[in-house]
């Protein structure tokens, strides 16, 4: 590794050349695979991809699908890149485990590849939990592959041996994701990492993305997508990541946020004022999109609400009821105030729906964690009169 600390960057932008290396930590993932598509477009022609998982003896790519299907579409993708003219080196290894370095160097030494001058980590894992339910094995599991893998790759790779360190964070702790402390823990290491490495005179970047299409679970990236709606955002596709990316390499950053801002109503509040500058809005009577009157949904401010308390509590019951049985798709008669709306179908992408309409109509701010903390209708009822109800007595 004594001519890798040798390598100094020369200038912020991200440089790929072909005679050099890039390492992918996290590489056989959704993710790994496309950064690795990238490098592979901007000229590399050497990438390693490390991953707790090993990749099948080559002999055995011809039947991947049936002996690891998991695995089959990085394979399918791994061979396209080689007809392309790369060399592509699976390494298993755990970057987060006591003995990553000494693994990962003689690794490295073995291959007798040129230097590493890139570097990607894009490992990580999701264990989505409240706080007071977290347990010690959550915290290590999620933590590792973000806080001990990275300090894995800043050993091997000290400050200014490669041409860029690019970290991928993420926006949810911008925004605020349900059930993702722990994650967003993780990224905000990532975060100060890369600023620190930056302050002595690295080309390190951490990278806070909005979620990318169709990465994931499916069931998974419904909720996420209907809660990214909630805070005002939306995904983005593979190709602007990658453009976001290039831009980002021509700054003298630490760390950059990639989200993109969903279509506002034009009076519509901003969930977050980090939106303020990049909000799309509608125009005024879009003849192309119905307002929310047209749709059966008008918006209410407090000062359009019953001033009685009781008319005011009759009529947020009703609101909340219609909402519950427009997301679950039944008569508003089947939902009542007391019985738990999760005995009754409400899972965490309704819930995630529920709390946008809700918002919609009544253009009032919901947290998060709404539905957890209250799971019926008569809870739902009396904190709206509480946030609300006092504004419309006003």
């Amino acid at each position: 590794m004594a001519a890798q600390r040798l390598k100094k960057t020369l200038t912020a932008h991200m440089l790929i050349c072909e005679v050099w290396t890039y390492l992918i930590a996290g590489g056989l993932g959704s993710l790994g695979v496309e950064v690795a598509e990238f490098l592979v477009e901007k000229g590399a022609r050497r990438v390693i991809l490390v991953s707790r998982r090993a990749l099948p003896p080559r002999s055995e790519w011809a039947f991947i699908s049936e002996t690891s299907p998991s695995l089959a579409n990085a394979v399918q993708r791994i061979q396209q890149l080689v007809k392309q003219g790369a060399t592509i080196c699976a390494l298993a290894i755990d970057i987060s485990s006591p003995t990553a370095v000494a693994q990962l160097s003689e690794a490295l030494e073995a291959l007798s590849f040129p230097p590493v001058s890139g570097v990607v980590h894009v490992a990580g894992v999701l264990d989505d939990e409240i706080v007071l339910s977290t347990t010690p094995e959550a915290i290590e599991r999620v933590l590792a592959p973000k806080v001990s893998g990275t300090l894995t790759l800043c050993t091997l790779f000290p400050p200014k041996t490669l041409d860029f360190l690019i970290l991928f964070s993420s926006a949810g702790q911008i925004f605020g994701t349900p059930g993702q402390a722990l994650y967003a823990s993780a990224n905000a290491f990532l975060d100060a990492l890369a600023v620190q490495r930056r302050a002595q005179g690295d080309n390190a970047v951490s990278i806070q993305w909005t979620r990318w299409c169709d990465m994931g679970k499916l069931d998974y990236n419904d909720f996420i997508s209907a809660e990214l709606v909630c805070k005002g955002v939306t995904d983005i596709s593979r190709g602007e990541a990658f453009r976001a990316w290039t831009h980002i390499s021509t700054y003298d950053v630490g760390q950059a946020v990639v989200i993109r801002s969903r279509v506002f109503e034009p009076e519509e509040p901003l969930p977050n004022m980090i939106l303020a500058d990049i909000a799309l809005r509608r125009k005024a009577n879009s003849p192309s999109t119905p307002t929310a009157a047209q749709a059966g949904q008008p918006a209410q401010s407090a000062g359009d609400m019953p001033s009685s308390p009781a008319e005011r509590e009759a009529y947020l019951e009703n609101l909340v009821r219609e909402c519950v049985a427009n997301v679950l798709k039944m008569d508003s008669s089947g939902v009542t105030s007391k019985e738990a709306l999760i005995n009754i179908g409400l899972d965490s992408v309704m819930s995630v729906h529920l709390r946008g309409q809700l918002q919609k109509r009544l253009r009032v701010q919901i947290p998060a964690t709404f539905t957890w903390t209250h799971p019926t209708v008569e809870h739902i009822v009396k904190w709206l009169m509480e946030k609300i109800g006092s504004k419309a007595a006003r």
